[in-house]
């Protein structure tokens, strides 16, 4: 997180002694602090200080799982945050994408109202099945009218085969030949 949003130590006013700026400021939802010091060529001096919060009218927080297996029914639940003072509605999209060359592999779409201030959950069902893809890109974003707002994250497929290793320990103290039965390993039935 950028600890500065913006400084520019020398601005000149206007012929009213009036200063704007606009900047933007970093990818962070959190508070701000404004503080200016300013003086004239008499040493005349003022100061003001004030708190600004850069946040977006509609948030998304996927809550994303570490990986899947080939075959697993899964649900991807999303949390979508109003912080505006009015209703919001739109559309939340699920795309699974290939990281290679970002093709739609998968879309899912649903549609969300919320109240102000409020927040709601959207889940979307996704069932990997492709052994060629086992690395997706999984984006999340939900969009209005005036408003978008969205995560991705890799998603990794895992295979549904495993292997499993049986150990079978034995020791041989003398010189020869040693027979180990390996039947013992496998499941009678």
């Amino acid at each position: 997180m950028a600890e500065t949003a913006f400084f520019y130590p020398t601005l000149m006013t206007d012929e009213s002694g009036n200063v704007s700026i606009r900047f933007k400021v970093p990818e962070s939802i959190t508070t701000w602090r404004f503080m200016s010091i300013t003086h004239d060529t008499d040493m005349n001096y003022a100061y003001t200080e004030n708190e600004t919060v850069a946040k977006k009218d509609i948030m998304v927080q996927p809550n994303m799982p570490r990986f899947l297996r080939l075959g697993d029914r899964a649900v991807i639940a999303a949390k979508i945050i109003n912080t505006s003072e009015e209703t919001q509605s739109g559309t939340a999209t699920i795309q699974l994408l290939n990281p290679d060359n970002e093709e739609v592999i998968y879309q899912q779409q649903q549609p969300f109202a919320i109240a102000a201030g409020e927040t709601t959950n959207v889940n979307f069902d996704v069932a990997p099945d492709d052994e060629n893809n086992m690395l997706y890109i999984c984006r999340i974003v939900a969009k209005g009218n005036t408003f978008s707002d969205g995560e991705q994250h890799y998603l990794p497929i895992l295979t549904d085969k495993e292997l499993v290793t049986n150990p079978r320990p034995f020791t041989q103290n003398e010189s020869g030949t040693f027979s180990l039965d390996l039947n013992t390993l496998f499941d009678k039935n």
